[in-house]
């Protein structure tokens, strides 16, 4: 469905071009139309009183609804996988009123309330996965990783989904990288969020330990890069994968000799 269609059966009048300034639905006498519709990204925001999110979203305040029955009134299937920031709040919300599950995140990876505040982390249910948003650094959502916390992976059952589609390799998070001359790089994202609320400015390629975006080595120009991986056969093959790829780039490049094995 397009997004002239989600829209227009709540805004009358509205008009099918890429962008345009309505009266909000959300609050009344708005004499001078300050809902601003992006119909491309199927976007809204009101300039006045503050209401802004994603088709889904719209239709979730629109139909009182969740996540999972917009997604069936928009695409027809509520099983349908879809990128959209409307699953990210609702799963951060969620997290947030489960003491039980905050609890479990803390024993298995050491993640405090404020990491899982700072991170928008969430839960979903379904899949029993904690969700990691992924933001491009014009703030942009571009992926929700969703990451198996307690139970032994398998080829049916990985550590790591995504949104189908949305699975390019990214940097988490990007902000680390761009705003500092010092970056500790992780074998992946639940190491890099512990490393974060120690105090380590630390990120991570977002398709697992050694894996790296030619296209984002640039941003390690001029920077003091510390690989700390799993001294594994895996992390030893990462280091050796990534670390002359990092020379080209980074004012320096050391390695934290971790004790050998899984830790």
């Amino acid at each position: 469905m397009k997004n002239f269609n989600i829209f227009s059966k709540y805004i009358p009048g509205l008009k099918d071009v890429a962008q345009q300034n309505v009266s909000c639905i959300f609050h009344g006498d708005d004499k001078k139309p300050s809902l601003s519709i992006n119909m491309e990204k199927g976007l809204f925001f009101c300039h006045t009183c503050g209401e802004k999110g994603d088709a889904y979203q719209f239709i979730m305040k629109q139909e009182s609804c969740n996540f999972q029955e917009a997604k069936q009134k928009i695409t027809g299937d509520g099983r349908v996988s879809v990128l959209s920031e409307a699953e990210v709040v609702e799963a951060h919300s969620y997290l947030l009123n489960k003491k039980y599950l905050q609890d479990m995140l803390f024993k298995h990876r050491g993640w405090l309330p404020e990491t899982i505040k700072r991170f928008k982390l969430g839960w979903n249910d379904k899949e029993k996965r904690v969700q990691i948003p992924i933001y491009d650094k014009n703030k942009e959502l571009i992926n929700i990783r969703k990451y198996l916390v307690v139970g032994k992976p398998t080829k049916q059952n990985p550590k790591f989904t995504g949104i189908r589609g949305h699975n390019e390799n990214y940097f988490y998070p990007v902000d680390n990288l761009l705003n500092d001359k010092f970056i500790m790089l992780c074998a992946g994202e639940p190491d890099t969020i512990l490393a974060c609320q120690l105090g380590y400015n630390a990120g991570t390629f977002t398709a697992g330990e050694g894996s790296f975006n030619r296209n984002l080595l640039p941003l390690f120009n001029d920077k003091l890069v510390y690989i700390c991986y799993d001294k594994d056969v895996t992390g030893l093959r990462a280091v050796k994968s990534i670390g002359p790829e990092l020379l080209k780039y980074a004012k320096d490049v050391k390695i934290i000799d971790l004790p050998f094995g899984d830790t």
